[in-house]
């Protein structure tokens, strides 16, 4: 049985994982996978001679790690990653669009940004199915 804490929401590592959707666990996958590319991607700019304090190295890194624990929560059932990785998504799009557009889109940070925004799409459509709300207003009233 969950220890409820002060204002009556579970700890995380306390919630009960036995009923959590598929939709829940693909969801997290492709939000990990996104947060890995990102990280791949500050890499990949690093590597290729970029400037290390350029503002694309740091929000590599930045939205890298911030994904990754926002897909970690989202796993547990917390609302507030959802909101985050919905308004990610469509910056994930607009940045594989400019790529697509400028012609850059086989420079090796470029390819990172084309698989991370099929991920990013399908991530956000997977946590917002119905099961996926309901397993999250669940989580929400424990």
């Amino acid at each position: 049985m969950p220890v409820p804490t002060m204002i009556g929401v579970t700890e995380p590592e306390e919630r009960d994982p036995a009923h959590r959707p598929r939709s829940v666990e693909a969801a997290v996958l492709a939000w990990a996978a996104v947060g890995a590319l990102a990280l791949v991607f500050g890499v990949a700019n690093l590597l290729s001679g970029t400037d290390p304090a350029a503002p694309a190295n740091s929000a590599a890194l930045f939205g890298g790690l911030t994904v990754l624990w926002c897909a970690k929560n989202l796993r547990s059932g917390w609302r507030g990653p959802r909101i985050y990785l919905a308004l990610a998504a469509p910056v994930l799009a607009y940045l594989v669009a400019a790529a697509l557009v400028s012609g850059r889109a086989l420079s090796s940070p470029a390819l990172v940004l084309l698989l991370a925004g099929p991920l990013a799409v399908a991530g956000t459509v997977l946590m917002f199915l119905p099961e996926a709300n309901a397993y999250v207003r669940e989580m929400t009233r424990r």
